[in-house]
Order: C-alpha cells, then sequence, then structure tokens
C-alpha cells in the first residue's frame, strides 16, 4: 500500500514543489499565495531594504520578487527560475525582471546582488557544492543569503515520498565550503508552519 501511495504522490508532488507543465499556473499561483508570509519573514531575517539589489532564486510566480521591490525598489529586483511556465507567469504578475535560468549557471556578473533569496527552493533540492558557488560569486562581499523550508521532520516525510530535500547541518557545510561565513540557523513558525531559516553572510574578500 505505502509503494502504492508513493507511486501516486510522487508525480504529484513534483509538479507542486517545481511546478512545470499544464499545471504550472495553478500550482504557480497558489504556492505564490501560499509562499507570501515565508517571503517577508526571509527577508526580514537578511534585512532587506533601499540601496539592496537583490536575487530571488527558483522565484516561481514572484511573491518574494513583488515584496522585494517594496523595500529595494523594482529595478533592484530580479528573479530566476528554470520553469518557462513560471517565468511566464511571474512576468504577467509584476514588473520585476524575469531571467529563465539555473541556479548552477547564473546569467549574472561577479558581485552583482548584495541579498540573495531561496524560499523553498535550494532546501528541498540535493545538497550539491556548485548553487552556493554561484550564489556566492554572484553576492558582493559582504553579501546576505537566506534560505528557508519546512522544519527538518516535514522534509523527512518528503524524503520518504521521494521528493529529495537537504538537512541544515548539509546546507551550512556547503555554504561555508562555498566561501560564507557567519552561517546561522533558527526556527520559527509561519501560519502554524514550522519553518527553517539558514541565513549567511559573503565573506569580505
Amino acid at each position: 500500500m505505502k509503494r502504492v501511495l508513493k507511486w501516486i504522490l510522487r508525480p504529484l508532488l513534483s509538479r507542486y514543489f517545481r511546478p512545470h507543465g499544464v499545471l504550472a499556473p495553478l500550482t504557480g499561483r497558489r504556492m505564490a499565495r501560499r509562499n507570501m508570509d515565508d517571503q517577508r519573514v526571509a527577508q526580514d531575517a537578511v534585512e532587506l531594504g533601499p540601496g539592496d539589489r537583490f536575487l530571488d532564486i527558483a522565484c516561481g510566480a514572484g511573491p518574494g520578487l513583488a515584496i522585494a521591490a517594496g523595500r529595494a525598489g523594482p529595478a533592484l529586483a530580479v528573479g530566476i527560475d528554470k520553469e518557462p511556465a513560471q517565468v511566464r507567469l511571474g512576468s504577467r504578475i509584476n514588473p520585476s525582471r524575469y531571467v529563465l535560468a539555473d541556479v548552477e549557471a547564473l546569467p549574472f556578473r561577479d558581485g552583482a546582488f548584495t541579498v540573495a533569496s531561496s524560499v523553498n527552493g535550494l532546501l528541498y533540492w540535493p545538497i550539491r557544492e556548485r548553487p552556493y558557488a554561484e550564489v556566492a560569486r554572484v553576492l558582493a562581499a559582504g553579501g546576505r543569503f537566506v534560505a528557508t523550508g519546512r522544519a527538518p521532520r516535514a522534509h523527512a516525510r518528503l524524503r520518504r515520498l521521494g521528493v529529495p530535500s537537504g538537512n541544515e547541518r548539509a546546507v551550512c557545510d556547503a555554504l561555508e565550503n562555498a566561501g560564507f561565513v557567519t552561517t546561522r540557523t533558527v526556527r520559527t513558525t509561519v501560519r502554524d508552519r514550522e519553518i527553517l531559516i539558514v541565513t549567511a553572510e559573503r565573506s569580505q574578500t
């Protein structure tokens, strides 16, 4: 029975957490609404404000960009997503800049941003050092990074259903190997959901 349930749920969860295909507009809009509070908490954690140049990784339909545009200005908020449907949907919703790209090959110059964020994105993916190295590259010296996701108990359930996700120690190790310092993890509650927040600062050199 568990094997059958896993076989049924795995493709559905994959489309929910990484919206693509014909369901992308529906799941993208639903995720955007659900993630608004998470986005605010993430941006508060890195004190996003005027003058910051903001990169939203796996931005989806762009709830983080909409909030960031009000804090840093729309011209300074950029989002990337590797799903074309999400980029098209986001571009219709708000005027921020959307780029079709993969986090392992960011199409930006070194030091282009002062803040990078990944809400319900990087923490759900298999741990590899390349994405974190790319984030470090495009952040200016002293730049801030934040990633959020459901707390580890929820991650464990997702892994059992075949949706890969990392753990906080492995994420911190990957960040430190990429050149980040002052890595911190905090758990908080957002709308009755326990959220893990990982923050780090790019080294000054």
